[in-house]
């Protein structure tokens, strides 16, 4: 499509921009699938990884023990949660996330090591937008801050994104209740 001058220019210009923008460590990779609401892959040079957007969580796309913990964890908190606006949250923010990164869209990934499952804990940027905030701020996404390396002004920018969102009934926030 481009060539290999083509690839080069993009690349230099995605670390041009993050280092402009003040995006450390940046590498640029190309997004090539999203999981759900909070996983993708990307890749480069032909490799290809798997991506676990740090600082966020988002609701499973598939009946799954991990959204029977989500759904009791929000009882918990006084948030009645049935397990299907679960199932719905997930596939809405699912959809999000594929809008903001459709096939071969060039982004900055920013790593913060991995996870217990092998996967690449990330941010990642496109065109001078965070994705990881984009999903918080759309009401799709919460602010999950356990085991994460963010720095703190990346951790103050989620939960201001979560409070706009909650504030403005944003995505599954439209249909809760705060306590």
């Amino acid at each position: 499509m481009f060539g290999k001058t083509g690839w080069s220019l993009i690349y230099f210009l995605l670390i041009f921009v993050a280092c402009s923008s003040g995006i450390k460590n940046a590498q640029p990779v190309v997004a090539v699938e999203v999981q759900d609401g909070d996983t993708c892959v990307v890749e480069r040079d032909g490799k290809q990884w798997v991506v676990r957007l740090i600082g966020i969580d988002a609701w499973e796309i598939h009946a799954n023990q991990r959204l029977i913990r989500q759904v009791l964890s929000w009882k918990k908190r006084g948030i009645g949660v049935t397990y299907e606006q679960g199932l719905q949250w997930g596939s809405n923010g699912y959809i999000f996330l594929k809008q903001l990164l459709p096939p071969g869209s060039e982004v900055l990934l920013v790593s913060y090591g991995k996870d217990q499952y092998g996967r690449i804990l990330g941010s990642l940027y496109l065109s001078h937008r965070w994705i990881n905030e984009e999903m918080v701020q759309s009401g799709w996404a919460v602010v999950y801050l356990l085991f994460s390396e963010l720095p703190p002004e990346e951790r103050k920018k989620l939960r201001e994104a979560e409070k706009k969102a909650q504030r403005q009934k944003q995505g599954m926030w439209k249909s809760i209740d705060l306590p």
